[in-house]
């Protein structure tokens, strides 16, 4: 019996820790509390922080392209928040924002865009084609014509269509590069998604075999 209930117990967790998005952290979540409002959000200590005329330029695209766009500028910091890799930014605001849609995160040197809504690839190619072509002109430059791109780009994204993009460098040293991994569902979609989405789609094996293993326990 007490077998019967710690298996029992043992499901139960592994469908909650599932169903639950973890907290990334403070600057995440006070970013994602605020994109659910508003689709431009531009922390007080992000370094590369745009002007609130700019920020309102960006607003007003986003709201006359039509489609669920989300920028967010954030402080070098916030990286840390996602295991200091700034691949994972725009995976993990995604995820607390619970938004379909289209997410641009400016965090110090790094630029990054996911999303759920473009077809698969897209949002890698718009923001390193942003970044490239503006990273002169200042990041407010940068993300008005991600935007704009993604105003005139066209919905489709794959069956369960959850990917990232990303653009990185500063102004001095200049990397750039485009790839794809999922968010909201912790399924691998792009073969250049790299170790953490792998870890992800290791993980939910690993968990499905939990399940699995606790549901023969059961049997008699």
């Amino acid at each position: 019996m007490r077998r019967l209930i710690a298996v029992l117990i043992g499901i139960a967790v592994l469908l909650i820790v599932g169903a639950s998005p973890a907290s990334a952290g403070p600057m995440v979540d006070r970013a994602a509390e605020a994109l659910r409002r508003d689709p431009v959000f531009v922390d007080d200590a992000a370094e590369r922080k745009i002007s609130g005329g700019d920020a309102e330029q960006i607003r007003d695209r986003i709201r006359k392209g039509g489609k669920p766009v989300f920028v967010a500028v954030l402080p070098q910091a916030a990286i840390a928040e996602t295991g200091g890799d700034p691949a994972q930014l725009a995976l993990a605001l995604g995820r607390a924002t619970r938004k379909d849609g289209t997410y641009a995160v400016l965090a110090g040197n790094s630029f990054r865009a996911a999303s759920t809504t473009l077809a698969t690839g897209a949002a890698g190619s718009l923001a390193t084609t942003a970044f490239d072509s503006h990273r002169s002109e200042g990041p407010a430059a940068v993300l008005l014509d991600f935007v704009d791109r993604v105003n005139q780009s066209t919905s489709g994204a794959s069956s369960g269509g959850r990917q990232q993009g990303r653009s990185d460098g500063s102004e001095e040293s200049g990397g750039s590069s485009g790839d794809g991994v999922g968010f909201v569902l912790p399924v691998l979609l792009l073969g250049a998604a790299g170790g953490g989405g792998g870890y992800l789609l290791w993980r939910k094996r690993k968990k499905a075999q939990e399940v699995q293993d606790a549901r023969e326990g059961l049997r008699p």
